[in-house]
């Protein structure tokens, strides 16, 4: 009985080996030991079709269904579509979704470009077009009636503030005008007396002089201290019209005479100033306009249609490694003074070259990328070798052909949506 029955266990072991069913994703192994079920042909074969349940493998073609929802080759993200099909690798966007991001297109288009040195800089009210307000009497900040803050616009020869100092035993303001008044009134009488005294030639000329020297600084003090006066101190008035840069004090502030209060600009004309890096004084000489970019909106500016000039070409170091540029332009409203921006100090003309907007650029650990339009809704990532860039185009050394369709503006967008798209689906292995 023993040996017909191991006889048995070994035919069917050498019959079947190993009956392995993939349900739902998960992988069960039927060794020799269980009992092996055979129909007709191994693995369920019925009428020449293979059956491999939740595989669902039918004649040789595999539909291969997993959380990542992979159908015909194509695998489906949230923010886009990429389709693997063997010639590429592309990027569906919603066309709905690009106009609102406001996606622009760009040609890749072949023309000259200019030379450029890229380098850092700073934003600054043109000399002129400021003013530093400064206490002319010590004693405590009093705003007026209006609020005042950086930004505020202001007219001049309005008053901003008063600063009073009438219970102060020390440097009172209101004290000290009474006493050049009676100072200046006193020195008058004297000298009109003396002018009388004169003409009988009892009162000598250089003793005239004299009186009349005590007069007029006398009368010189008391109009500078009645400028401006005030009940209880001496009012703060603005010297130019504009907006105030930059305020200095509080309110209930105690000052002493010479401090600054606040700083008034106009905002009308601006200067540029570049640090130029020694290495790059030689290509100074070739400089005659500058592009900088504002990092707070990204806008490109040029100098050259901004009413601008050079004002300054740098013939010296600042006392380090830089060689200062400077240039001077209208303010058009849209800039801000102090702001550091990135200078694009242009010169002679460059070789015709191949180039595309520069926010058609993406980088991502020092490689560069451009996304190009292979259909109606659908993009590819290209790598590329940069050249030079003046701020507005990029030269495109290596990767890119003439003509090609890139995305000018919203590149960043389709980065992301190929990014979300090739996230590798969740999958469960046991």
């Amino acid at each position: 009985m023993l040996i017909p029955a191991l006889l048995f266990v070994l035919s069917c072991a050498s019959g079947n080996g190993t009956g392995a069913h993939d349900h739902a994703g998960h992988e069960h192994t039927h060794t020799a030991g269980h009992e092996d079920h055979e129909h007709g042909e191994e693995g369920h074969d019925h009428d020449g079709h293979n059956h491999d349940h939740d595989g669902h493998t039918h004649d040789g073609e595999a539909h291969n269904h997993d959380e990542g929802h992979d159908h015909d080759g194509h695998s489906h993200g949230p923010a886009g579509d990429t389709h693997k099909d063997g010639d590429h690798k592309g990027i569906t966007f919603n066309p709905v979704m690009a106009e609102k991001l406001g996606f622009e297109m760009s040609k890749a288009v072949t023309k000259p470009i200019r030379e450029v040195v890229r380098t850092s800089g700073q934003i600054v009210p043109a000399q002129g077009d400021e003013s530093v307000v400064s206490a002319s009497a010590s004693g405590i900040v009093s705003f007026t009636a209006r609020r005042l803050a950086d930004g505020v616009a202001v007219t001049k020869g309005e008053t901003l503030m008063v600063i009073t100092s009438d219970d102060m035993s020390s440097d009172n303001y209101p004290e000290l005008y009474r006493s050049a008044k009676a100072a200046y009134e006193k020195a008058e009488g004297d000298y009109k007396r003396a002018e009388e005294l004169a003409a009988d030639n009892i009162v000598s000329a250089k003793e005239l002089a004299a009186i009349k020297a005590d007069y007029m600084q006398a009368k010189a003090r008391m109009e500078t201290l009645s400028r401006n006066i005030a009940a209880k101190g001496k009012r703060i008035v603005a010297p130019i019209g504009g907006y105030i840069a930059s305020l200095q004090v509080r309110e209930g502030e105690y000052v002493a005479s010479g401090a600054p209060l606040m700083t008034v600009s106009r905002n009308r004309r601006l200067q540029l100033r570049a640090d130029v890096a020694g290495r790059d004084f030689a290509k100074l000489g070739d400089v005659s306009s500058a592009r900088f970019v504002t990092p707070y909106d990204g806008k490109t500016h040029d100098v050259s249609v901004m009413g601008g000039r050079l004002l300054a070409g740098g013939r010296s170091t600042d006392g380090g490694f830089f060689v200062p540029v400077t240039f001077e332009f209208d303010n058009d409203g849209s800039l801000i003074p102090g702001s550091y921006v990135d200078v694009y100090l242009t010169g002679s003309e460059k070789r015709d070259a191949l180039t595309v907007p520069v926010g058609s650029l993406v980088e991502e650990q020092g490689a560069y990328s451009v996304f190009i339009k292979i259909g109606p809704e659908e993009f590819e990532k290209i790598y590329v070798k940069p050249g030079v860039s003046d701020g507005v185009d990029v030269e495109i050394v290596a990767g890119l052909e003439e003509g090609a369709e890139v995305v000018s503006k919203g590149a960043y967008y389709v980065k992301l949506a190929g990014v979300s798209s090739s996230v590798p689906a969740h999958s469960h292995s046991h």
